[in-house]
Order: C-alpha cells, then structure tokens, then sequence
C-alpha cells in the first residue's frame, strides 16, 4: 500500500524517487492517489509563498513558483498543453476520419509549432500574473487549490474519458481508471481537502469553492468535448493540457473573487 502514493509521484514528477512499478495493476492503484500529487505540489508552492513573502517581492516569487514547478514536474504537462494546441491548429479538409488521424499525427511530430509556443507562452504568462495577484494579497495559503482540484477532477475524466489511441499514456490511464479507483480517488481525495481547509477556512467559504467546483467542470467538460471531436478521444497530451488548464480556471477565480 505504501507503494502506490509513491508510484504515482515517480509517474507524476520528475524527481528521482527511485520508485517503480512491478506490475500494470500498481499503476492502476497509484492513479487513485493522482489528488495527492496535486496537493504535495500546492503545498510546496504555498509554503514557498509563505516563507519567502516577508523577505522577497511577491514578483520574484511567482517566477520562484514557476521554477520549482518546472524542477517538480518537468515538462510533462506543457507539451502536452503544446502538442494539442499544434494539433488542434490544423483545420482539416472535410474528412473527419482523415482530420483526426492527421492531427494525432500532428501531435505525435516532435517539433513544435506556432500555436504550440504561443500556447505555453500565454499560459506562463499568465501564471505568473496570477501568482503573484494572489502573492500580492498575502494569501499563499489558497496556491494549494489549483493544483489539488486539477487533479481531483482528472480522476473524473479519467473515467468518463474514451481513449483516441489504442497505445500510449492516455490509453493506459484511461483504461485503468474503472469505478473501484474512482472511488478510492474521491476518498483520498476527501481525506486531503478535509485536513488542510478545515484549517483553513478563513480563507475560502463553501459557497467561492463550489462555484470553484462548477466554473472548473464546464470548462473541462468543454475542451474535453473539444478533444473528443478533434480527436476521436483523449490523448496522454490531452490530459495534461486539461491540468494546465484547470490549474489556470482556478488560479482565474480566485485572483477575481
């Protein structure tokens, strides 16, 4: 049992754990644990903010954030974020089945494109902005939501999702997430929100996080739909820029509210 919360931050992160999986059926069960990978990263992004904001300008430590999340995850979800915009660009010409294997094509083409780029600049960019929107408010403490809810609701696409290949990462995940792992998901899941925001409830109400809950399902919902049309299914790329883009809808809705 101790394996599992350890594999899935060795699948996750890019830190030498040293942690591997001896069979298909560990990966399955460390995929239950993908909200505490989340939530570790909050943590550390939150306790950065919080150590750092009495001695550093809120500006240099949301490029601290970015950098200890590039030292933590690599590029992981970035090319994924780049690979599906890349793909996502071409236009196709008229045939469905035709487009779809074009753009997994697209995706699977190691050189990166002009929506690629501009993608992962634009989110970068704006990550930054936002760290250091909620750095400037002296509330650290809310950095461990993006990461935390990104993950926990991945566990639901997870589920719901149709894999676009039939190999790969994306199919692996998807097709190990069935229902008894979604339920260990959503207990762990409930276990990590439960003990760090009852300590913290000053900092959000039950109404911010659910409307936080709702704002981050539609806009999943959406580009999954979005994935599914282009691509026949979802992709291991699919489901890191779904991650990118979680963490980015939360990190939006707590700079405005």
């Amino acid at each position: 049992m101790w394996r599992y919360p350890l594999l899935a931050l060795s699948f996750f992160w890019r830190l030498p754990i040293g942690i591997y999986p001896k069979e298909e059926g560990e990966i399955r069960y460390a995929l239950a644990f993908l909200s505490l990978v989340g939530f570790l990263e909050g943590l550390i992004v939150s306790a950065l903010g919080s150590l750092l904001l009495s001695v550093i300008n809120p500006q240099v430590i949301a490029l601290f954030v970015l950098l200890v999340l590039f030292f933590l995850r690599g590029i992981f979800h970035l090319d994924g974020l780049s690979d599906t915009f890349d793909a996502l660009s071409y236009r196709g010409k008229g045939d469905s089945i035709a487009d779809r294997e074009k753009r997994l094509a697209i995706m699977k083409d190691p050189t990166v494109g002009v929506a690629g780029v501009s993608a992962v600049t634009t989110l970068l960019i704006a990550k930054f902005i936002l760290f250091l929107e909620i750095l400037s408010k002296n509330q650290p403490q809310l950095l461990v939501l993006p990461f935390f809810l990104s993950r926990f609701l991945l566990g639901f696409v997870l589920f719901l999702a149709t894999p676009a290949r039939k190999e790969g990462l994306g199919f692996l995940m998807i097709t190990l997430f069935d229902r008894k792992i979604l339920i260990f998901h959503v207990l762990i899941s409930t276990i990590l929100f439960l003990s760090y925001f009852l300590n913290n409830l000053y900092l959000l109400n039950s109404k911010q996080i659910f409307l936080f809950l709702c704002v981050n399902s539609i806009i999943l919902i959406y580009f999954s739909l979005l994935f599914k049309r282009a691509f026949g299914g979802l992709t291991g790329d699919n489901l890191g820029a779904l991650v990118e883009i979680s963490e980015l809808t939360t990190l939006i809705c707590l700079a405005i509210i």
